[in-house]
């Protein structure tokens, strides 16, 4: 059998990486669920909880597809970690740690889903740990996948024989150089989520620095002019009797690569009897002289959806007999980590019920 040149000369880094490489095809996938099983003992969490479920599967399914371009070097006639696949082991490796010190989950009752952060978010707080951990989870899973597909290149194609001190210098550099660049991420996701900017044109910095009273107010206020947005149109359909069956303020982004964000949804329902009036054309020029594009319009049943300019939507639909329902998505807006809005809010929503007149809906109290 021909013997690789690799075998010869080689670096202590790529001899060692290529005893170590069999043992962390299995550790690290174990690692894992055992860093998951750890997560969810006390705080029963869905994520972990099913990775650790799932463990007969994952564990040698992540085993056998490392071992893939090991085996496919040794049956060249490999003894040692090529240059390349040196360095590409360590991102490998890495992506292991990154992501279970920044996956998020979900911690689970009989009754609720409620966010959970990562151990990263835990420890940096506040919104930045919340957008720092996230880009580290998406860098860590995209580098990881990219390693694996690079160690296959390197296994069956000519990268396998490139070799000179400065590839072998950049492998032993990226033991301490991944996880630096996986920080460098992290920051930068940082940077690029503050300049995003929400339904008022404000960049998410910028809402941080208000304090949680003001927040509460400005979305106190925001509320108010949703409402305001959408009597009109009662009005045009009835005066009175009209229900409130939906009145909350959500979260978002509370696991996704942003800041905390808020939004209103909003329901009204009329029977179809009395003083209701649906004409398409009277609801047509009333959505459109207060600032609604009419998008969707379609009969029997009528179906009418209409957006604003910040992004509310509306959607209005009447059938027959059955109470004709009003139904609003607001635009969405920043808050600070804390999210103060949805803490302060969520609990607070003024009560749904009957006998509201088009001019009048429940108050955030």
């Amino acid at each position: 059998m021909d013997r690789s040149p690799l075998a010869h000369s080689t670096s202590a880094l790529r001899r060692v990486t290529w005893r170590l490489w069999p043992w962390m095809n299995w550790l690290l996938p174990i690692g894992f669920v055992l860093f998951c099983a750890w997560r969810t003992a006390d705080e029963r969490l869905v994520t972990a909880f099913l990775v650790v479920l799932g463990s007969p599967l994952l564990v040698p399914a992540a085993a056998l597809l490392s071992s893939i371009p090991r085996f496919t070097l040794r049956r060249s006639g490999v003894t040692a970690t090529p240059s390349l696949g040196a360095g590409l082991l360590m991102i490998q490796w890495w992506s292991w740690v990154g992501i279970a010190l920044a996956m998020p989950d979900e911690q689970f009752d009989s009754s609720t889903r409620a966010g959970f952060p990562s151990l990263l978010q835990l420890a940096i707080g506040d919104s930045m740990g919340g957008v720092f951990a996230a880009w580290v989870l998406i860098a860590s899973t995209v580098v990881g996948i990219a390693s694996w597909i690079g160690l296959m290149m390197v296994a069956t194609g000519p990268l396998r024989s490139v070799r000179t001190r400065a590839v072998d210098r950049m492998g032993a550099l990226s033991i301490v150089a991944v996880p630096a660049v996986l920080v460098l991420l992290g920051l930068l996701g940082v940077g690029a989520s503050g300049l995003r900017i929400d339904a008022a044109g404000e960049a998410a910095n910028k809402v941080s620095s208000r304090s949680a009273d003001e927040q509460i107010a400005l979305a106190q206020t925001r509320y108010e002019a949703l409402q305001r947005a959408v009597s009109a149109l009662r009005a045009e359909l009835a005066t009175e009797r009209w229900s409130a069956d939906e009145v909350r303020v959500e979260a978002l982004d509370e696991r996704g690569p942003g800041y905390p964000s808020y939004r209103f949804r909003v329901g009204f329902s009329h029977v179809a009897a009395g003083d209701l009036r649906v004409d398409p054309k009277g609801i047509a020029e009333v959505l459109d002289a207060t600032g609604w594009e009419i998008g969707t319009v379609t009969d029997a049943p009528l179906r009418i959806e209409a957006r604003r300019a910040d992004g509310t939507a509306l959607r209005l639909v009447t059938d027959g007999d059955m109470p004709l329902r009003i139904d609003v998505l607001s635009a969405t807006w920043w808050q600070s980590g804390d999210a103060p809005v949805t803490t302060e809010l969520a609990g607070l929503a003024g009560s749904t019920g009957n006998g509201y007149s088009a001019r009048r809906w429940p108050d955030l109290e």
